[in-house]
């Protein structure tokens, strides 16, 4: 029940509305309502005039009436009438100069139907059992509008000890009961948010004993709520990750971190978590919600696998493999030092690919890419190849599409073919020599 009460009080705070400041509004409001009926009985029922100006304590009264949404009204036994101020008669969307007195039953008239006999049973509690009456009502006003009313009253009596009146204040609550509903709903919305969302929420106390948890939590971890409100939180943390945990949680400031909980089962579970320090009735508590980051994890460590075997096969290959984004060399192999006529492979790092072409094959070589990028599976192509020392080579491009680094990139194998065309066409002069021989 704790951890639900500071969840409650948690989400309040998250919604800006501190539960500090409603507190301080309700004290203030019934401190206001005693201080309105203390000045009632002072100068409302004391102080007249003869010249039928209005005496200041009573000016006073209605000014503070009207400030606090006070108003105060009075049955008589003896007339049988409800007598009002003005500003009971404002609540109620009455004038007081229209009339100035009512009976019962035009009294019942303006209180919801469903508040009338509450109100005419706490009436007469007050008469009979002088038990003090103390409701919130709704008035209907004539122009059909509801106001609700905190409504106070108590049993006057003579100097016998016999009643003689029953005098009240009315407190116009509406614009509370209004922001109370709008932290109701904004509190169930948020408790369907935290019991809905797919990161997982745990509250902790100063001792970082669990006080409250989520559905999601609950089914990542394997545990029962009821469960992890029996734990601590070091019981769920992995022992390498206790001594980050210490020093993380001594931190005020919101944090972002990476942790690792161990699941019912004994699995490891990778948490990417946030984290905030809230306090709640004076008392410091830690507020974290937690993504499953595992199977991401083994995602990264698969491809972190795989490219350092691409790495391996691709660093060893004899052969120049070259890597381009955006018709840019993003990679080049230790190989294609050579090819490219260089010291070091940071020399030709960023240069345009197409520099090394030359000039008459680079219309080619663009429809190429472009086909490339578009999926097409090409056949291999030879081109002429300028490298940066100079020297003239014959390659022959074995080219893919691929990602690189998030990137569509163009991976070739740039096999240099120099030598081989040079004794080809050696073999072929000494072909056509062989047969001109026979021919004469």
């Amino acid at each position: 029940m704790a951890g639900i009460m500071i969840r409650k009080i948690f989400i309040l705070a998250i919604i800006s509305v501190p539960a500090e400041i409603l507190l301080a509004i309700a004290v203030l409001l019934l401190t206001a309502s005693l201080l309105i009926y203390t000045i009632y009985n002072l100068f409302y029922r004391s102080k007249e005039t003869q010249s039928g100006d209005i005496p200041q304590g009573e000016q006073r009264l209605r000014e503070a009436e009207r400030i606090a949404k006070l108003g105060s009204w009075e049955y008589d036994f003896h007339t049988k009438k409800f007598i009002g101020s003005d500003n009971a008669y404002k609540l109620a969307g009455i004038s007081h100069s229209d009339k100035t007195e009512y009976d019962f039953d035009e009294v019942m008239q303006f209180i919801h139907p469903d508040d009338r006999e509450k109100w005419k049973e706490g009436i007469q509690a007050v008469y009979q059992k002088q038990v003090p009456f103390d409701y919130e009502l709704r008035l209907i006003r004539p122009d059909g509008e509801i106001r609700h009313i905190q409504s106070k009253a108590e049993l006057m009596t003579d100097e016998s000890g016999n009643p003689t009146s029953i005098i009240g204040i009315f407190h116009d609550v509406t614009e509370s009961r209004e922001l109370q509903k709008k932290v109701k709903e904004q509190l169930q919305i948020n408790e369907k948010i935290l019991e809905n969302t797919n990161d997982g929420f745990l509250l902790v106390d100063e001792n970082r004993n669990i006080v409250d948890t989520n559905k999601a939590y609950c089914e990542m971890s394997g545990y029962t709520r009821d469960t992890l409100l029996k734990y601590n939180l070091s019981d769920l943390i992995h022992d390498v990750e206790k001594s980050n945990f210490k020093e993380n949680n001594n931190r005020e400031e919101p944090r972002h971190l990476h942790s690792r909980h161990i699941r019912k089962n004994g699995e490891l579970m990778e948490l990417e978590a946030s984290v905030v320090k809230v306090k709640v009735e004076g008392k410091a508590y830690s507020a974290g919600f937690y993504r499953d980051i595992t199977e991401h994890k083994k995602a990264e460590k698969k491809l972190e696998e795989s490219e350092q075997r691409w790495r391996g096969l691709v660093e060893n290959n004899p052969q120049c493999v070259m890597i381009s984004v955006e018709g840019k060399i993003e990679y080049i192999n230790q190989a294609g030092a050579e090819l490219f006529g260089v010291d070091r492979l940071e020399e030709v790092i960023g240069m345009s690919a197409a520099k090394f072409t030359s000039p008459e094959m680079r219309k080619k070589a663009e429809k190429r890419t472009e086909a490339l990028l578009s999926n097409e599976s090409l056949p291999p192509a030879e081109y002429t190849f300028n490298a940066l020392d100079g020297s003239k080579k014959v390659v022959i491009s074995h080219s893919v599409h691929i990602n690189y680094k998030g990137k569509d990139a163009i991976q070739s194998v740039l096999q240099d073919v120099t030598e081989l065309k040079k004794r080809e066409r050696e073999l072929e002069e000494n072909r056509q020599q062989f047969k001109s021989l026979f021919e004469q």
